[in-house]
């Protein structure tokens, strides 16, 4: 059985965190504010790029509606 390079791996939580972890986020922005700009500079300083694009959209959503869900 091959080993999985440290890229796939990150690749995978990327991946992992787009599809399970940011869906869960729903709400206003008194509510998710903080937690969507803590999440994505996670996201942007261990290299999860599709995560940290979708946050940033959501983030976006979040200051220009007042609110964001991951499907908007």
């Amino acid at each position: 059985m091959e080993r999985v390079g440290a890229e796939h791996l990150e690749d995978a939580i990327d991946i992992q965190i787009l599809q399970k972890v940011l869906p869960k986020f729903h709400g206003t922005q008194g509510k998710l504010e903080e937690p969507l700009d803590r999440l994505n500079e996670f996201c942007e300083s261990e290299g999860f790029a599709r995560s940290a694009k979708k946050l940033q959209r959501m983030l976006k959503d979040l200051s220009d509606q007042g609110y964001c869900s991951f499907i908007a």
